[in-house]
């Protein structure tokens, strides 16, 4: 039996190195975060938005505000898997425009397979993609403590669950490019982008 999936898109960042809200910066004529809601879109399932900022209920999904204020994208993590209640939650940047939904789909059907595994993770040029990932409620524990002590290091979360890591060979196979990686930080990077 499938477990519940659901897709969070983390968009309640200080978007400090953008100057302003990076969801709502103008990308080839739509919002940076619409072109995110428009990819995980042809998943099926449902979306909500972790995000506390009022401008962004334009876009007409369920927000929910970060619980733990403050801490970065952990904080975001955190609150989708709270707010998720069961099952599987696939977690995204606000600011990743071009992701593949064959590579996310992907994803999700290998979670659904991972019954030992809190998180699905791919790997680009060199490095997990822990804000493209999967991951299961069952992180929880091992996220919460983490965030009490005071580590916000994504990166370290990984390395405390069980993950199924998704290799950059199967990757490719998606997305050959790893143009889903791709995330706009900067003005200089919309700027540049496509």
């Amino acid at each position: 039996m499938l477990e519940p999936t659901s897709v969070a898109i983390l968009a309640g960042g200080q978007s400090l190195r953008m100057g302003t809200d990076k969801a709502l910066v103008n990308l080839a004529g739509r919002p940076l975060l619409q072109h995110v809601i428009d990819r995980v879109g042809t998943l099926g399932v449902s979306i909500r938005l972790i995000s506390h900022h009022t401008d962004h209920a334009v876009f007409g999904l369920p927000m929910v505000a970060d619980m733990r204020p403050g801490v970065g994208p952990l904080g975001g993590v955190f609150t989708a898997l709270t707010t998720a209640g069961a099952g599987w939650v696939l977690v995204v940047a606000c600011d990743m425009p071009t992701l593949n939904a064959d590579l996310l789909a992907h994803l999700l059907a290998v979670a659904q397979d991972s019954l030992d595994h809190a998180a699905v993770v791919p790997r680009w040029g060199g490095r997990a993609q822990p804000l493209h990932a999967v991951y299961h409620v069952r992180a929880l524990p091992t996220l919460t403590a983490q965030l009490d002590s005071g580590v916000l290091a994504m990166g370290a979360l990984l390395d405390h669950l069980p993950v199924r890591c998704i290799d950059e060979t199967e990757v490719a196979r998606f997305d050959p490019a790893g143009a889903s990686f791709a995330n706009l930080n900067t003005l200089a990077d919309v700027a540049g982008w496509g």
